[in-house]
């Protein structure tokens, strides 16, 4: 039996996703603050293209490479585990600058065609460095996933998210303009300098680590072209599924301010409504989704563990816990924002227009929640075909849906909403079907009988504090509420480990 080190890591990891996710959570508001809705707007329109360009250069880098390392590590097979980086690395600098080349290339076009507002190419040429080093930054993480060393880049992501952050107020402070070209290339500007942080830190604690891994056992060295075509074969399918579904996406992006235009609203006010839904109302929400990050990072490599020892019953019960996990912290965060809605937009973004935001996409963090860790489960398994396949259908379904629904004047940008809920639906009952061919199980109504108890207890304790507990502020409101959310999952994430173990 592997020894249970998944829940130690995933502690860990999550430890940094929460301290880099209210980071970048103080991001959004500090750009809500700095930019206003427009210019938020316009932020969340260029950045889908950034993503496009980094899931072209490096994607599936991450999980193929950290898979290939988790293979090597578990052997103590290190000659063949450090010639994997050291071949990925060159490949990835090569293929890396070309991109890059081409992405400069296409800024003015991308700007003017693509986003369709001249005030966009000044950001896009900020953010072009940080392209070949989002690059070569994947590697070392993906070695360090596959070391289950994960503490550096947890680490690491901390400080780059925190770099980012002073450096945006300092430059805006500095230099004391207020046009949105201007605010928006900053943003991107810091977002580059934070990526060059972090790719600086990642190279030096590899170079360090790599010292440590000098002994190993005597074992059959793979060439390298041996070793690239294996950590291809991994990556190439999930950076084409990476790749179609962010141009998907990136699509449906870019389309949402033409949409609502169709809808009688102006451009100017559609940037600002998508700077509300997205920009605020959506991180809102989705915040706690660091928690499933942590469990989807480190599954991929566990799965690889325990089918090398062919522990397909530990394997099993992992997936399980995964599963029910992911569920019911949605089902948690859901009730928290159904509850507290204008609190919420009022402590962190002093507006109120945001509530019906906020109580219409949590509905939407529960199935999310399970959906994502059903792609990372596929991914462990190796079924990376039926990744692509069932993404790239969810992802057209949700194009066709918003771009039928944007343009209703009655639905508007409820229309992302919607089509975000069903496009997870499809794509978790398409995932779990293949999952549960790959292995049989079964949710009975027994062993979730308690985790329902508890949210349903801390939805009614909650509604008992927003409505007769008038004694306390909005601050305090939110803080017990919170806590009591929060304490709940706990409960429920300590009572299924149980369960199933």
């Amino acid at each position: 039996m592997i020894n249970d080190d998944f829940y130690k890591n995933s502690f860990i990891l999550t430890l940094s996703n929460l301290s880099t996710a209210i980071l970048r959570f103080l991001f959004s508001v500090v750009l809500s603050r700095e930019l206003g809705s427009e210019g938020l707007g316009l932020y969340a329109l260029i950045m889908p293209v950034y993503d496009l360009f980094c899931c072209l250069i490096c994607g599936g880098m991450v999980t193929s490479l950290s898979k290939e390392t988790a293979k090597y590590y578990n052997k103590k097979d290190y000659a063949n585990l450090m010639k994997s980086v050291k071949v990925s690395f060159v490949f990835n600098l090569i293929w890396g600058l070309f991109v890059t080349s081409i992405f400069l290339l296409l800024c003015p076009f991308i700007s003017k065609h693509i986003i369709q507002d001249n005030r966009s190419i000044y950001p896009l040429l900020a953010i072009s460095p940080a392209l070949i080093l989002v690059a070569l930054s994947s590697l070392f993480k993906g070695f360090f996933y596959g070391t289950s060393k994960v503490k550096i880049p947890s680490i690491i992501d901390i400080f780059e998210k925190a770099l980012r952050m002073i450096a945006i107020i300092v430059l805006m402070r500095i230099i004391n303009e207020k046009s949105i070209t201007f605010t928006v290339t900053i943003t991107y500007i810091s977002l580059t300098l934070g990526e060059l942080l972090s790719f600086i830190l990642l190279f030096f604690y590899y170079k360090h680590n790599r010292q440590r891994l000098s002994k190993g056992i005597i074992s059959e060295e793979h060439t390298r072209s041996k070793i690239l075509k294996s950590i291809l074969i991994a990556a190439i399918p999930l950076c084409i599924n990476g790749l179609l579904t962010t141009a998907l996406s990136s699509f449906s992006t870019l389309i949402l301010p033409r949409r609502l235009i169709l809808a009688g609203i102006t451009y100017t006010e559609a940037l600002s409504v998508i700077g509300k839904f997205s920009g605020m109302a959506l991180t809102i929400v989705f915040f706690p989704s660091f928690i499933i990050l942590s469990f989807c990072t480190l599954l991929i490599p566990e799965i690889s563990k325990y089918i090398a020892s062919k522990d397909l019953i530990g394997m099993e019960r992992r997936l399980r816990q995964v599963m029910e996990i992911s569920f019911y912290l949605g089902m948690i965060n859901m009730i928290i924002c159904i509850v507290i809605p204008n609190q919420l937009g009022i402590i962190f973004y002093s507006r109120t227009d945001i509530a019906p935001y906020i109580v219409f996409l949590a509905v939407n963090a529960p199935i999310l929640y399970l959906s994502s860790c059903t792609y990372s489960i596929l991914n462990g398994i190796g079924l990376q075909s039926k990744v692509l396949i069932n993404s790239l259908i969810s992802s057209v379904l949700e194009v066709v849906l918003l771009f039928v629904l944007l343009a209703k004047p009655s639905i508007n940008i409820y229309g992302y909403g919607i089509a975000m809920f069903i496009s997870n639906i499809i794509s978790f009952v398409m995932n779990f079907y293949f999952i549960n061919r790959f292995y049989k199980t079964k949710f009975t109504l027994k062993e979730n009988l308690i985790p329902t108890l508890i949210c349903a207890i801390c939805l009614n304790i909650s509604l008992i504090i927003r409505n007769y507990f008038t004694f306390m502020d909005i601050l305090s409101k939110t803080v017990v509420i919170v806590i009591l959310g929060f304490t709940s999952f706990i409960f429920i994430t300590v009572h299924i480990k149980k369960n199933l173990n």
